[in-house]
């Protein structure tokens, strides 16, 4: 009498997803060991699910994945005869930070008595994020103010110091690289007084003539170091 080998179902083992980590923009490959008692051909073929659902077949896949998703690799192992049990693997995408493409810092002419302005620019994020959270810092003359507000008041700065913004993105997850804005120079500010008085008034022609001004003030501190100078009848004259 005679028998019939009967095809033995083929086996995968080792199924693995690259890269790993994997980050939004990745084509992720999937591979596996093949085994086959008859020495068949590998003819295993795969199909891919994002989340649970089915998204594509092929030993690659490339697409725009989000962070925090999770990608399978379902290979069902074919050795052209029979099929054996599918196998799988999984991973989760990492979540990619959010990229900060410029800080403005406003007014760019400023003075000591102005409220400074931090202001983010574009937010990009390959994970497919719209909405981001910003946090803030500031240096005076290169040292840190230890505050985190969006504008910087007066209190923190005086003439001629340099200020920089600078500002963190968040995308949910975690922080992108910090960008710093432009530097200002804080300028001077002209002082100012209340009032210009000439005396004695009545005046005759043998008075001495004094001008006096009253409540100088200048917000950056400085001395008052006020001139003076004269008309007569509209033209000037030298006191």
């Amino acid at each position: 009498g005679s028998i019939t080998i009967e095809n033995t179902l083929p086996t995968v083992t080792d199924v693995t997803i690259s890269p790993d980590p994997a980050y939004a923009d990745d084509s992720l490959t999937c591979g596996w060991t093949f085994a086959d008692d008859d020495d068949d051909d590998d003819a295993s073929y795969v199909t891919w699910s994002v989340d649970g659902s089915e998204v594509g077949t092929g030993t690659t896949l490339t697409g725009e994945f989000l962070g925090g998703q999770e990608v399978t690799c379902w290979v069902t192992p074919d050795d052209e005869t029979d099929t054996g049990e599918v196998e799988s693997s999984s991973i989760t995408i990492t979540n990619t930070p959010p990229v900060l493409a410029s800080v403005t810092l406003t007014p760019e002419e400023a003075y000591e008595s102005d409220t400074l302005l931090c202001t983010p620019g574009d937010t990009t994020d390959i994970d497919s994020t719209t909405e981001f959270t910003y946090s803030y810092g500031w240096t005076v003359n290169g040292i840190d103010t230890g505050t985190g507000d969006a504008s910087l008041s007066s209190d923190y700065f005086d003439r001629d110091q340099e200020v920089i913004c600078i500002v963190v993105p968040h995308d949910g997850t975690e922080d992108g690289d910090p960008v710093e804005s432009n530097a200002v120079t804080i300028l001077n500010t002209a002082p100012t007084i209340d009032s210009v008085t000439l005396s004695p008034d009545p005046v005759y022609a043998a008075d001495l003539l004094v001008c006096s001004h009253d409540n100088y003030d200048d917000i950056d501190g400085d001395g008052d170091e006020s001139t003076y100078s004269w008309t007569l009848n509209g033209a000037s004259i030298f006191a």
